[in-house]
């Protein structure tokens, strides 16, 4: 328990670098038109550029969240779940940006 009080700790310091945390902005042209409006080719393509950006993503929100990621899966993921629930559950983690 101690270990994830001083990751919570940890959290609360990474909230005030929100602002340099990169917005999970799809390609444009395919926001606008809206996932309900795709058609299949249109629905490949984000996800291609999804998978594109996984990484990245991923190597950010541990940056965020302050956890290097060990070669145990099962204790990482103990571990990053309640840090990934505290840290979505936040306004200032996400906004909805229309267009």
């Amino acid at each position: 328990m101690r270990h994830l009080d001083s990751k919570l700790i940890n959290l609360k310091a990474n909230y005030l670098q929100m602002n340099t945390y990169p917005m999970f902005t799809p390609p444009e042209d395919l926001a606008v038109i809206g996932a309900k409006n795709w058609k299949k080719k249109e629905a490949q393509r984000y996800f291609d550029w999804l998978m594109s950006e996984k990484s990245t993503r991923v190597d950010y929100f541990l940056k965020y969240i302050g956890y290097v990621l060990t070669s145990n899966d099962e204790k990482d993921l103990k571990e990053i779940s309640p840090l990934l629930y505290t840290s979505i559950n936040n306004d200032s983690f996400y906004s909805i940006r229309e267009f």
